[in-house]
């Protein structure tokens, strides 16, 4: 009886102190992750969430340094030269973040977004109608003259980007009054939209390529060595 006595108090004891272990841990962790959403935020504004990894997570206060975590910046609005760009939704995947106790001067070793736009939030940024197609290909209206008439010019092309962020159109189709237009007018056409085809330069990320659906477009990106609030 003595020694089941004894055992209870020792599971008992260990009991505490393992609840203590996670309430400590979940409040450090919960702590560091309004930090970094208030880090993310005072950069690109929006409504930021952080989620961290790893356990325990005391373990990183040792290391000052972050395994892994994931951020989700809604409702995002970032300067496209003299334009703006509206960002439905950027996912950030960072791989390797320190110092941790000082968020300021913290550096992502790896960084992966992926960043959604609508098709009327793109419309809006390029200064022109565009629209999904299929698979890759989009549509896109632009007003052109053809042997001296205005028309409502219709095209269909492959949507894709630069590392640097430029869209770029290819294998383009166009149409003008109902009328297919020649080959050597499609590129005037496309020549006329390129101007405003760029989306907003993350310092230190290049775009990795592009995912389209009737949804919008989601880029993806990618950087190392990058500093937490210096991406905007």
């Amino acid at each position: 009886m003595r020694f089941s006595r004894r055992g209870l108090i020792v599971i008992v004891v260990v009991a505490a102190l393992v609840a203590g272990m996670v309430f400590v841990d979940q409040f450090i962790r919960n702590r560091v992750e309004r930090s970094i959403s208030q880090t993310v935020a005072d950069e690109f504004g929006g409504q930021v969430t952080t989620e961290l990894g790893g356990w325990p997570f005391l373990a990183s206060q040792l290391t000052n340094r972050i395994e892994d975590a994931r951020i989700t910046v809604v409702d995002v609005t970032l300067p496209v030269e003299d334009r703006w760009a509206t960002i439905d939704r950027a996912e950030l995947t960072v791989v390797g973040l320190s110092p941790i106790n000082d968020l300021e001067h913290a550096r992502v070793e790896r960084l992966d977004a992926r960043v959604l736009m609508s098709w009327g939030h793109l419309t809006t940024l390029l200064g022109f109608p565009v629209g999904y197609v299929e698979g890759d290909r989009i549509s896109a209206r632009t007003s052109v003259e053809v042997f001296g008439v205005v028309a409502v010019a219709e095209l269909q092309a492959v949507l894709s980007v630069e590392p640097d962020g430029r869209l770029v159109l290819s294998d383009a189709t166009a149409t003008a009054a109902g009328v297919d237009l020649p080959r050597q007018l499609v590129q005037p056409v496309v020549d006329l939209l390129a101007p405003t085809m760029q989306l907003p330069q993350l310092s230190g990320l290049s775009y990795q390529g592009l995912e389209i659906d009737s949804t919008g477009i989601a880029a993806l990106l990618y950087g190392t060595d990058v500093g937490l609030n210096e991406l905007a």
